[in-house]
């Protein structure tokens, strides 16, 4: 019988107890997507906080608790990712998303989306570098 000793129990609580919102679990945010394409929150903003959330539980996985001042960082980075990359993706859809009432960044944002894609852009390096330079893994 083969084991993983290189596993531990401190992710598999995590993934299982807290999520990144409301102190929800985490499992709940991934079927709720769905209904999340027209809740009052963008859904770009939600598949960030749910997509990402694996940063978190990665980070557990190797070492077997959360450093708040590197994993909130990392987690945010990727929240920001996730609003540059699927805001782009968004623009494609604006006709349909106006159609069925999808709320999403792109329509949100309109013509402005160059200049809050580039916050995103500029929120996703800060956090990259601040929980780089957290981990204090240098330059």
């Amino acid at each position: 019988m083969r084991t993983f000793t290189h596993l531990n129990l401190f992710p598999a609580g995590l993934g299982c107890r807290v999520g990144p919102v409301a102190f929800t679990k985490s499992p709940d945010l991934v079927p709720s997507g769905s209904c999340a394409a027209v809740a009052p929150l963008q859904p770009q903003a939600y598949l960030g906080l749910t997509f990402n959330w694996g940063a978190l539980l990665g980070w557990a996985a190797i070492k077997g608790s959360l450093d708040p001042s590197i994993v909130l960082p990392l987690y945010a980075f990727g929240v920001f990712w996730t609003l540059v990359y699927d805001t782009i993706y968004a623009h494609q859809d604006k006709e349909d998303d106006l159609k069925v009432g999808v709320k999403s960044t792109a329509l949100r944002f309109g013509d402005l989306t160059k200049q809050w894609i580039t916050g995103f852009g500029f929120a996703c390096l800060g956090n990259l570098a601040l929980s780089g330079f957290n981990a204090e893994l240098g330059i």
